[in-house]
């Protein structure tokens, strides 16, 4: 019940971020074709659900996929180039709305872990307080998220390479924990292994969604933060500007080929054991 209720939670960090695209695409006029979770690879289910054709017009169509290796946005083919149409601010917010909706949903979360969690102590301070801190600044994310995603974001992109640098190292070569380099098969794995009630759930829900969040922020291309960088740079200095695409496209790969090597490593330590 518990294992299934944090597969639940990180499921919701998935679509929580791409709907943030696409309801900032929607703010602009960009018109949302598709929104899938998954990677688009058969078999997949498509839904045209009427709450989505509402909210994002007829082409609208939901993409479920059993390959949860992460989530898209696509928009329709006249909209494709929308970051050639809109200004900075505008087109850095819809790269960035997903990073808002996991930081947003991050919050939620803590603040929920916080309150089951209060035991014996004083529910004001352990409880009813860290529950009104985050959904102010839930709320503070949501209400200023453009201004959030044009200039504030690129600064703790850069933040988020140190954060992300450390917690590898301090895995990989102080604790000698492979499972942070891995995937969708090493969380699962951790998940069974760790998650023992609700609260463990909601934790580790918190962790995606904060994870998911850091990830999308580094300046690489094809990354969010590496869609924000291009934005900022092309046009003013062309040539750093797809030295650092293709540079963030091969540390991207190496990241999912590292993640794909420590998860077949699980796995056969998994059948060996």
């Amino acid at each position: 019940m518990y294992i299934a209720l944090t597969f639940v939670l990180i499921l919701l960090a998935l679509v929580f971020h791409e709907l943030g695209h696409a309801l900032a695409m929607r703010k602009y006029g960009i018109r949302v074709e598709t929104l899938g979770i998954g990677i688009p690879m058969n078999p997949k289910i498509t839904f045209h659900p009427k709450i989505g054709k509402k909210l994002f017009g007829e082409q609208f169509s939901l993409v479920l996929s059993p390959w949860l290796l992460g989530a898209f946005v696509k928009s329709s083919g006249d909209d494709s180039d929308f970051e050639k149409k809109l200004p900075y601010q505008a087109a850095a917010h819809i790269y960035g709305a997903g990073i808002v909706a996991n930081l947003a949903y991050a919050s939620l979360l803590i603040s929920i872990f916080a309150i089951m969690t209060v035991g014996d102590a004083n529910v004001l301070t352990r409880g009813i307080i860290p529950l009104g801190i985050s959904l102010f600044v839930a709320y503070l994310l949501i209400r200023f998220s453009r201004q959030f995603c044009a200039w504030i974001l690129p600064l703790l992109s850069l933040a988020a390479i140190a954060v992300f640098t450390y917690s590898i190292w301090d895995s990989v070569m102080v604790h000698h924990d492979e499972k942070a380099l891995g995937g969708i098969v090493t969380a699962s794995i951790m998940v069974t292994d760790y998650v023992k009630d609700a609260s463990h759930a909601i934790l580790f829900g918190f962790a995606i969604s904060l994870g998911l969040a850091i990830l999308n922020a580094l300046p690489f291309y094809p990354l969010d933060g590496g869609h924000i960088a291009q934005l900022i740079f092309r046009g003013r200095f062309e040539k750093f500007s797809i030295a650092l695409k293709f540079a963030g496209g091969a540390i991207v790969f190496l990241l999912i080929a590292m993640s794909v090597y420590t998860d077949i490593r699980q796995v056969i330590h998994l059948f060996m054991s």
